[in-house]
């Protein structure tokens, strides 16, 4: 009995190392992955963490979500490569076990509380809800636990510490760049909803169930007669996206629904008096430029002759050209007049779904017959547009 125990126990040790060998390589490309994934959608990757982070009423992280979604970016991809190669293997299944427990704890929170929809850990390429995210999240640090457990058999890399520290430099310089590249331009690979030849006519979130509080009372005053009204929740998500600066909201004090002042995550265009320009825009057979300004304070203001000489020439061919601000009406003005854009044709939108069109801030996209044809960043403005037929158009 004891010589066969000895062999069991043996041949049990004899199969552990390579189930561990496949597991820490199978969470290294994990990790890998995921990093690429995000690297090609920095923005998204900062917007979705400041989208979690606002549903919690932490708002003075945002000034430094870019540069936590870049350090992220390259952990991830840093711990994959390290996990793949076994390079300083006790330290990596470490940070990447802690760094998952915290994920797994932010997951859970938006999970629980229902504040959030999707996760971002894949970026949009690979959309993952709360709740999917919290599960990948828990079986991947149970998974990391047991690597953490084992840490002390594995061996050191056999690759010389010259070659490793270089492909660690390579992938990571190349990592910034491609993050870099998205920043200053589009994604190389736009998986977003929005996605230049998207149908967007009646699009709805899913998340839109869960936003408008329609029963519930909004007391509001207009301050051009002094009178006093209620709006329905609906009407009140309205107002919030417009940033109408006619009306005051008087109940705010009062116990409301937690998401009553969240704006609605769908496309929606509305005129600074509330006029909903969503189906004129959408339905109009002909071309319309959209010029998609996110947060007026932190906007580029690069190449914006090119956008007042596009917008000339657009009014010349009998082609639209909107401004659509998620700032307020104030700051709207104020910061076209500084670009010195007058008479424009201004819309507002909520700024997620702002943020879910296009990751540049500003942006351009041109649509027909709410057909999104074309989208451009703040380096790549268009300058030209040249007519093909009576019936379309080629911007270039």
């Amino acid at each position: 009995m004891m010589k066969q125990n000895v062999k069991t126990s043996t041949a049990y040790k004899l199969q552990t190392p390579w189930l561990l060998i496949s597991l820490r390589i199978a969470i290294g490309w994990l990790f890998f992955f995921s990093g690429i994934l995000k690297a090609n959608d920095p923005i998204g990757l900062s917007e979705k963490m400041q989208e979690i982070l606002h549903s919690w009423n932490i708002l003075w992280f945002d000034s430094f979500s870019i540069y936590a979604a870049l350090i992220i970016i390259c952990a991830e991809v840093l711990i994959g490569i390290s996990l793949i190669l076994s390079f300083h293997i006790r330290l990596m299944v470490t940070i990447s076990w802690i760094l998952v427990g915290f994920f797994t704890l932010l997951t859970g929170i938006a999970k629980f509380t229902g504040t959030v929809d999707t996760c971002g850990c894949f970026g949009d390429c690979i959309p993952l809800s709360t709740n999917q995210s919290f599960i990948k999240n828990c079986i991947l640090f149970v998974l990391l636990g047991v690597l953490f457990w084992y840490r002390n058999q594995f061996s050191k890399t056999k690759f010389k510490r010259s070659i490793t520290l270089s492909l660690l430099i390579i992938f990571s310089s190349a990592t910034l760049f491609t993050s870099w590249w998205a920043m200053e331009h589009l994604p190389f690979l736009d998986c977003s909803v929005y996605k230049k030849g998207t149908h967007i006519e009646g699009y709805r979130s899913k998340s839109l169930a869960q936003v408008p509080a329609i029963h519930e009372t909004f007391l509001m005053k207009d301050l051009r007669t002094g009178d006093t009204t209620s709006w329905d929740g609906l009407t009140f998500h309205h107002w919030k996206i417009s940033q109408c600066t006619s009306y005051e909201w008087l109940n705010q004090d009062e116990t409301l629904d937690s998401l009553a002042a969240i704006s609605p995550s769908y496309f929606s265009l509305y005129s600074t008096d509330m006029v909903d320009f969503t189906n004129i825009i959408l339905k109009d057979p002909g071309y319309n430029f959209l010029l998609l300004i996110k947060d007026v304070e932190a906007a580029s203001t690069h190449d914006f002759k090119t956008i007042r000489d596009l917008m000339i020439t657009a009014t010349k061919n009998n082609i639209g050209f909107y401004i659509v601000s998620s700032s307020s009406e104030k700051a709207t003005n104020i910061f076209l007049e500084e670009q010195g854009i007058q008479n424009a044709d201004i819309l507002y939108m909520s700024m997620l779904t702002n943020q879910q069109i296009i990751r540049t801030n500003p942006g351009l996209i041109i649509l027909k017959s709410g057909t999104i044809l074309g989208k451009w960043g703040f380096n790549e403005y268009p300058n030209e547009i040249e007519w093909k037929n009576e019936n379309a158009i080629k911007v270039k």
